[in-house]
């Protein structure tokens, strides 16, 4: 019906809009979506899930570690607009957030990254940040330095990634306040937990440490 609908071949309309499994043994994913708008579409409901859980895990650990989520904000409400040199620029960050301690404040952009898997791609996404901390802007806009935590999806897209953030840190002379970790070691531990890693401290940490309730 929607071939003869839209005039178009019946299977030219299943390659793009098929919901059957490419492996039907495999576990199902994104990845494994046949249709390649039905694929697209898959990977952003799997991505804003996974925004979702993390934050919502975050305010589960903050109950006992001291914090309290003071703002979250989705990816449309995230989004920053900046001067750079003569040009506007943005950040489209998937989430923004605000925990708060005892006399203490802790701002955050959150990216979710499943695309930018390769050092060219890598660099790309940094460099937005990069033009956004070259100067005063983050603290103009938040009163305190915002994070910038980076999930991947593996270890090893995890460990490239640092090779390429110190290399444009060096290139851009800007300091990045980078946290970096894998969804194995958030799914195990939580966003609060010692799974960051950032370019000069490459021993899994916090990047924000417990408070005293």
């Amino acid at each position: 019906m929607l071939a003869r609908r839209d005039r178009t071949a019946a299977p030219r309309l299943q390659g793009q809009w098929s919901g059957e499994s490419l492996k039907p043994n495999a576990p199902f994913s994104w990845r494994n979506v046949e249709g390649r708008r039905s694929r697209l579409l898959a990977r952003h409901l799997a991505h804003t899930t996974a925004v979702h859980r993390f934050l919502a895990r975050m305010a589960e650990q903050a109950r006992t570690a001291g914090w309290r989520f003071r703002q979250m904000d989705p990816p449309h409400r995230a989004t920053r607009h900046f001067r750079h040199g003569n040009e506007l620029r943005s950040i489209h960050p998937d989430a923004f957030g605000v925990l708060r301690a005892v006399g203490k404040r802790q701002a955050f952009f959150l990216e979710w990254e499943r695309r930018a898997v390769r050092p060219g791609t890598m660099a790309a996404r940094l460099a937005p940040y990069l033009r956004y901390y070259a100067e005063k802007r983050p603290v103009d806009d938040h009163g305190v330095v915002p994070l910038v935590l980076i999930v991947f999806d593996d270890a090893l897209a995890e460990a490239r990634f640092h090779a390429v953030a110190r290399r444009e840190m060096r290139a851009w002379r800007v300091k990045l306040p980078l946290w970096v970790t894998h969804t194995e070691a958030l799914e195990q531990y939580g966003p609060l937990g010692a799974v960051w890693r950032n370019p000069d401290h490459l021993e899994p940490t916090f990047a924000l440490a417990p408070q005293e309730a």
